[in-house]
């Protein structure tokens, strides 16, 4: 019903030369709005990847591929925070074993543990709650998302520019 509602409110503008023309031509300010229309979008669930390759659409070349860095970055930090300011730490007061046992294999090795979760499991906002929810540092959460999504956003961004060029 959201989507229906806003295709019917926005259809006519988001098109790829409206935004576009009006991103390019906001110049830092429409990069500003790109990555807050990014972050609250995420939020409310429209995939990561639509995001990606629009950015990757919209900003060619290296300005798209720091785009892009800085957008994954906003996102993964604000659904991180997001879930750490509503549930704190909540994850330590788990009883189930094999829960506890989960967690613990998280705080041992938490690179290790969040570079795998982030290859499987791409940019999924839930994995990125449930990581807010523990007791992980947001140093270590950050670096291991960001290497774990490098493979998926090189496919992206090849994607995205081999389809600009032959499509």
């Amino acid at each position: 019903v959201l989507m229906t509602g806003a295709k019917y409110a926005f259809g006519d503008f988001l098109t790829y030369q409206n935004l576009n023309s009006t991103l390019q031509e906001a110049g830092w300010m429409g990069v500003g709005l790109f990555l807050a229309a990014a972050m609250v979008g995420t939020l409310l669930h429209v995939p990561a990847y639509v995001f990606l390759a629009i950015g990757f659409l919209i900003y060619s070349g290296v300005p798209g591929l720091l785009i892009g860095i800085a957008t994954v970055t906003v996102i993964f930090t604000s659904h991180f925070f997001f879930a750490r300011i509503i549930g704190g730490n909540i994850a330590q007061h788990i009883k189930h074993p094999y829960l506890v046992k989960t967690m613990n294999r998280l705080d041992d090795r938490p690179l290790k543990s969040i570079i795998l979760l982030r290859l499987v499991f791409f940019m999924a906002p839930l994995v990125t709650f449930a990581l807010g929810l523990s007791s992980i540092r947001y140093k270590d959460f950050l670096v291991g998302s960001l290497l774990g999504i490098s493979l998926h956003f090189t496919a992206i961004f090849l994607i995205v520019q081999f389809s600009r060029e032959h499509v």
